[in-house]
């Protein structure tokens, strides 16, 4: 968990708008079917792998989201004291 989260944090921050937020973040919690039959050999399998990658999908973003935001986070307070990034 970290990076592609962090960036996923980043663009929701710089994203304007209420709605383009929520439209944001619904898409990553429930992407496309295609994205989630690549994302899930389970989901490519059947229908009911798909709704079974649906199901977990929820969680799987809250475990990815938990060190996306500490990582956006260090790296926000990276950039804004200029510190370059290990």
């Amino acid at each position: 968990p970290g990076r592609s989260a962090a960036l996923a944090f980043e663009r929701l921050a710089t994203t304007k708008g209420a709605l383009r937020k929520l439209r944001f973040a619904l898409a990553q919690l429930l992407p496309p079917p295609d994205h989630m039959r690549a994302w899930s050999p389970r989901a490519a399998r059947s229908r009911s792998g798909l709704v079974l990658a649906y199901t977990g999908r929820p969680l799987w973003v809250l475990w990815q989201g938990l060190g996306g935001a500490r990582a956006w986070r260090a790296a926000s307070r990276r950039a804004r004291s200029g510190r370059l990034p290990r």
